[in-house]
């Protein structure tokens, strides 16, 4: 293991308005419906108008090569990024707790460092107007994705590993999100890590709109891709660049591991030629990956499966139903960095 990935140690970070925002939220007595709702955090893939290609012109399956995907691991670090969200609808508004989980893993350690965070928003402009950390707001989900995507990048920008490969849960292009995953590339490449982003679950048909021979036969690109390949292959490559701003451009395949519904890895195209094109490691090591972790109900490669039950367990540990609700704060909650 490297020396930079020796010092860095398992931890959890709050939010610098954790307390206060807690806090406030306490003095306005809310009244929470129901039960809470776990889930991820939901980016809108659609993608507006652009130029399409087909890298190599053909489209074909690839066997990908899950010893070489293991070969890789035991000499270099990768890590994978994930969030989850705890969320508690209010009469006054909405209570949001997240928690982004870096999971890096380098020879036979895992070192999750995770950031925890509290927003509080509303529609209400009365009830925001009197306190600083409450978000008002018309478009919620607009904002709420504004505060993940930057809390994320300041995960990730300040603990990826130099010379490392890191998967993040998640689109590329698309929404709101586009020049913030974009801006995120450009710093993970100045410390020579390499982005790649993992979608799961897409209605995205950029492949079946814009080849003639699939046209009108499939639901969506997942669709295509889960009857067009055998377990352990991926596609070719495609490109996809916005014909507004260029620089949201992405190189992609589909990928079918365990025989189950295949996933989209997308890369920035900077990313792309700054390999030479040269990747296939990279779907030999997310094939390794997904056998690696072996649900074949939920085939995620290993280090975002781990991100992902980090996550829960940051979320579980804050009781967070005591903190909204009671005056005092969970005992264990008491400084800003613990692990």
């Amino acid at each position: 293991m490297r020396k930079d990935s020796k010092e860095l140690q398992s931890k959890v970070i709050l939010h610098p308005d954790f307390f206060r925002s807690i806090q406030e939220v306490q003095s306005t007595n809310v009244d929470i419906l129901g039960r809470p709702d776990f889930s991820n955090v939901n980016i809108n893939d659609y993608v507006p108008s652009g130029v399409f290609e087909i890298i190599g012109n053909n489209i074909e399956s690839i066997k990908c090569i899950p010893e070489k995907g293991r070969e890789y691991i035991q000499s270099n670090i990768i890590s994978g990024y994930d969030e989850s969200k705890l969320k508690y609808q209010t009469l006054q508004g909405s209570a949001d707790f997240i928690s982004h989980t870096l999971m890096v893993f380098a020879g036979k350690n895992y070192v999750p460092v995770s950031t925890l965070t509290f927003y509080f928003y509303t529609k209400s402009k009365e009830l925001s107007d009197r306190f600083d950390t409450i978000q008002y707001s018309e478009d919620i989900n607009s904002l709420a994705n504004y505060h993940y995507v930057t809390d994320r990048n300041k995960l990730l920008k300040e603990y990826s590993v130099k010379d490392s490969i890191v998967f993040i849960d998640g689109p590329l292009i698309g929404g709101n999100i586009s020049s913030y995953n974009t801006a995120l590339v450009d710093a993970l490449h100045k410390k020579n890590v390499i982005p790649i982003f993992i979608v799961k679950n897409s209605d995205s048909s950029l492949i079946t709109d814009n080849v003639n021979d699939l046209k009108f036969k499939y639901n969506s690109d997942l669709h295509w891709s889960y009857k067009f390949l055998n377990e352990g292959q991926r596609t070719n490559f495609f490109r996809y660049t916005d014909s507004v701003n260029p620089k949201n451009s992405k190189v992609y395949f589909y990928l079918k591991a365990l025989n189950s519904s295949p996933q989209r890895i997308e890369l920035h195209s900077s990313t792309f030629e700054n390999l030479n094109g040269n990747i296939d490691f990279i779907s030999d090591l997310i094939y390794y990956l997904q056998i690696l972790n072996g649900d074949k109900s939920n085939p995620q490669i290993r280090p975002i499966y781990l991100a992902e039950k980090y996550c829960r367990e940051v979320i579980k540990l804050s009781n967070t139903y005591k903190m909204i609700k009671e005056s005092g704060l969970v005992p264990t909650m008491n400084q800003e960095r613990f692990g």
